[in-house]
């Protein structure tokens, strides 16, 4: 869930950054405002690449897990200490 709002957040200021750019080359505006949406656009395709480099780094077999047994024989050595 995490991952896929990240890629909407990415693709949001990505697509804001285009509309921006596309209204001011319609419009004639200053350079300027064409300059910020292009800002804009590199914004959003950094966070866009390193959610994918993230996302790719999760795929990953992660470190093993501590099974109930595990933690079952821990706990009781630690009550047989107790006593």
């Amino acid at each position: 869930m995490d991952a896929a709002f990240s890629f909407l957040i990415s693709a949001g200021i990505i697509a804001f950054g285009i509309w921006i750019v596309a209204g001011t080359i319609a419009a004639g505006s200053p350079l300027a405002w064409t300059l910020m949406g292009l800002l804009t656009v590199i914004v959003g395709s950094i966070s866009l690449i390193k959610q994918l480099a993230m996302s790719k780094s999760r795929s990953c077999p992660g470190p093993r897990t501590l099974n109930m047994g595990d933690a079952a024989d821990g706990f009781a050595g630690i009550k047989a200490h107790r006593r």
